[in-house]
């Protein structure tokens, strides 16, 4: 894939989905995949996240898709934004010590109201689960939380 293309995505230090320096958290490398307009990571998660019969724990599911979702939604608005709603089809079990790819990308957006969906897949595209969230728009909130705008359009830019 170029580079050009693949664009990692800076993220929150203490954030348990994609915080590097969350010792508990996920640790997830987000990338916004210019040409195809949609947020992915790459996953193989260990059997610490485990529930049930050593399936991966169906909040873990849902934390992954919720990230890269709410990425999109930072990406095509330039402004942080928080989840209002998400909807999860779990259609088959999350194993430890395996690789999954999650995606996201934008559905539509109505004013602060962005609908986006996400999945997760393995490597041969059989889907696991997949997710549609509303997420709402922090309109004045990039003077507390910083301006994500110049990272948004250098993203898309692929500057």
């Amino acid at each position: 894939m170029n580079n050009k293309n693949k664009i990692p995505l800076k993220t929150e230090s203490g954030c348990f989905a994609c915080g590097k320096d969350n010792e508990i958290g996920l640790r997830m490398d987000l990338f916004y995949l210019r040409n195809e307009g949609i947020v992915t990571s790459e996953m193989n998660l260990s059997t610490d996240y485990a529930g049930f019969h050593g399936i991966i724990h169906g909040g873990i599911v849902t934390t992954m898709m919720d990230e890269a979702m709410a990425w999109s939604v930072i990406i095509h608005t330039g402004k942080p934004a928080v989840t209002m709603n998400i909807n999860v089809n779990y259609l088959l079990p999350v194993r430890p010590e395996s690789v999954y790819i999650i995606r996201s990308k934008i559905i539509k957006q109505n004013n602060d109201n962005v609908i986006v969906e996400s999945s997760v897949e393995d490597s041969r595209n059989k889907l696991y689960a997949h997710s549609e969230g509303v997420f709402k728009v922090l309109s004045g909130a990039n003077k507390r939380f910083g301006d994500y705008s110049l990272f948004a359009r250098s993203v898309k830019n692929g500057i």
